[in-house]
């Protein structure tokens, strides 16, 4: 038990189910509830609400859940119990997807309107010789104390337009940190994720890379695009394709081989580095197709003079398997999961 702030506190279960959970708190409610306060012989009557949130053996283990993502759902189940009968008891799991959206949606616009967004990174190593290559940048969402991740967020913002909005603040804030890596590790590479959608807006990557040559960047910084994201127009990508590589800005192709428009994409983004998709590296020690496709695929970006990285690296087993099939560039747990400690990777 600990008080969170002011009148709130928490209470962490790690073994009960949501069931006894909610006969638990009904319980507190009701003995606080027939409590007599008083205070200068006025009887105060208190009112207790709870939010309750759930996370899976699952979602811990991938990282998709964590204290901070738990403390921030049952913050949501709360207000919404708050804003019903006092009393109430609100499972996040049970709020519908209307509530919960709105509620998000509001998230979102205070997070962007104050540029509440926290930087992590993950390092991608360079196998050959055991150094830093370079960094992912990942976006998380601050909010009120706690961190939002990805996936309770980007799908809303794609819906939203708003994706747009992050990926500029991303870039900018970017750059700021960068400044702090090229005294040691002046050849890294800084690699951005940019949704699909930004790929038919030419009035922003004009304006991105115009931030990032202010830095005097263009020459670290890779620009990311997942390759089942759906891009609406070829041709649109190829002139903003074109400016990239003019202004020496690198093209990644993520996830490759996820969706069924690889190769097209291939041919029209024309890539520097693609990332060959999880799903084959992180069974690729006792799957056999999956080593035939990553082989594959390894093979074909060397013969277009493409760098290839291996996401997904988790353990030593699946590093050498990795190396045995010539791949020189990897990322992945087992190297280091994303952080916003940024000293860590300078040092």
């Amino acid at each position: 038990v600990s008080r969170l702030y002011g009148g709130t506190f928490g209470i962490l279960f790690t073994t009960l189910k949501e069931p006894t959970v909610t006969i638990l708190l009904q319980h507190i409610i009701q003995k606080i509830k027939n409590s007599i306060f008083v205070y200068n012989d006025y009887r105060i009557n208190i009112s207790v609400s709870a939010g309750i949130a759930i996370c899976t053996k699952e979602e811990i283990a991938t990282g998709e859940c964590n204290i901070e993502t738990l403390k921030l759902k049952a913050k949501i189940a709360l207000n919404i119990a708050k804003a019903s009968l006092k009393g109430t008891i609100q499972s996040y799991n049970n709020i519908t997807t209307t509530k919960t959206t709105h509620l998000y949606y509001s998230i979102i616009e205070q997070a962007l309107q104050h540029k509440n967004i926290q930087l992590n990174f993950q390092p991608i190593i360079n196998l050959t010789n055991n150094t830093l290559f370079g960094i992912e940048v990942l976006s998380r969402i601050v909010y009120n104390g706690n961190i939002i991740f990805p996936n309770a967020f980007l799908q809303l913002m794609a819906s939203t337009g708003k994706i747009i909005d992050l990926d500029a603040i991303v870039i900018e804030k970017t750059c700021e940190y960068t400044q702090k890596f090229l005294s040691h590790h002046p050849n890294i590479k800084i690699f951005v994720n940019i949704s699909a959608k930004a790929f038919n807006e030419y009035r922003f990557f004009a304006n991105i890379i115009q931030i990032i040559k202010s830095y005097n960047l263009q020459q670290h910084f890779c620009i990311e695009i997942t390759e089942h994201d759906e891009i609406f127009s070829i041709d649109n990508v190829k002139h903003i394709r074109d400016m990239l590589k003019y202004h020496n800005i690198s093209i990644v192709l993520d996830d490759f081989g996820s969706g069924y428009s690889s190769f097209a994409y291939l041919k029209a983004i024309e890539p520097d580095i693609i990332k060959i998709d999880g799903e084959y590296i992180k069974n690729i020690t006792n799957n056999e197709k999956d080593e035939a496709i990553t082989l594959a695929i390894s093979t074909m970006a060397q013969k277009l003079n493409i760098l290839a990285i291996a996401e997904y690296i988790e353990n030593e087993e699946i590093l050498q398997k990795i190396k045995s099939l010539g791949i020189t560039l990897g990322q992945g747990y087992y190297f280091g999961k994303p952080s916003p400690n940024i000293d860590y990777f300078i040092s």
